[in-house]
């Protein structure tokens, strides 16, 4: 929630998450207005950004509270973070 981060970056936070996949759901998560995409056409290799919306900002007393639950209460500390 910090700040936006790149595809890259997002891949290592869901151990087994293929690309493809993430690409499905950042489109679906962009489709909802719960992301944001931005390309840096300036650049050769046209990193893309994602960065939440103020929609899924307001979802953050919801994962933190989601977060202290698997803490609690899943073994190895399956994180959402």
């Amino acid at each position: 929630m910090a700040r936006p981060r790149r595809f890259s970056e997002v891949t290592g936070y869901v151990e087994g998450l293929s690309d493809r996949m993430l690409s499905q759901r950042l489109a679906e998560l962009e489709d909802a207005k719960i992301v944001q995409r931005a390309a840096d056409v300036s650049h050769r290799s046209v990193p893309v950004e994602y960065a939440l919306t103020e929609k899924a900002r307001a979802l953050r007393p919801v994962l933190e509270a989601v977060q202290v639950w698997a803490d609690r209460w899943i073994p190895g500390g399956a994180a959402v973070r």
